[in-house]
């Protein structure tokens, strides 16, 4: 039997998840009042635990938070495929190998002058790095899904090339 003790504890925990979610999409608790048609204050009255929305709401704030409308009812994540796993370590290594080519173009560039007649042998080939540095990348990821991995090392390709002939983007971390 649950009793109103729990009730409320549930409720303080899905306004929390609301909070977080909200937070998180980086809307004011205005914005998300305007966007679900309710007032400020009841949505103020949802993250404090005061009351609890309706699941329509629910799944309104999750939508509009791009919160996972699971983990925002139970706070449990769903598990991951082997993809998504793969994805995300591949996304870990291209931030890492990203910052590394960052780094390398802005004191390699200075180390290293580009030859004038094009490919001399300490001029780099970029789009024959970038295409095996991706290449070699998705080469390790679980074949699920074959399109979506073509996709992604083309993406990677270019990026790379993009990166190594042009030097870092200005979003860069340096």
């Amino acid at each position: 039997m649950v009793t109103t003790g729990d009730r409320g504890e549930a409720r303080r925990a899905l306004g929390a998840r609301i909070r977080s979610a909200r937070k998180a999409a980086d809307l004011s608790l205005k914005e998300l009042a305007s966007r679900l048609g309710v007032r400020p204050g009841t949505v103020v009255s949802w993250e404090s635990g005061q009351r609890q929305p309706g699941l329509t709401q629910v799944v309104a704030i999750a939508d509009h938070c791009g919160a996972d409308l699971v983990w925002l009812l139970t706070g449990r994540r769903p598990e991951r495929t082997a993809l998504e796993e793969a994805l995300a370590r591949l996304t870990e290594d291209v931030a890492a190998v990203r910052s590394l080519l960052t780094r390398w173009v802005a004191e390699g560039s200075a180390r290293y002058p580009q030859q004038p007649e094009g490919r001399g042998p300490d001029r780099l080939d970029p789009t024959a790095l970038a295409s095996e540095v991706s290449r070699r990348v998705v080469a390790q990821l679980p074949a699920e899904s074959p399109d979506l991995l073509s996709a992604l090392e083309a993406a990677l390709a270019s990026a790379l090339r993009d990166a190594l002939e042009h030097g870092p983007s200005p979003d860069s971390e340096g």
